[in-house]
């Protein structure tokens, strides 16, 4: 996290601006995962 934080001061990124990229890379990930696992189950049912 503080990590993040440092990389928000180099570029002048203000923290609100910051947990809003923070929150849609994790959307978007979800959305992956969710996209996986419905994959997984129709490959499944192709298979069974």
């Amino acid at each position: 996290m503080r990590k993040i934080l440092k990389i928000g001061e180099k570029y002048n990124i203000s923290c609100k601006s910051l947990f809003f990229i923070l929150i849609k890379v994790i959307e978007v990930f979800f959305k992956l995962i969710l996209n996986l696992i419905k994959f997984n189950v129709k490959v499944k049912d192709l298979y069974l």
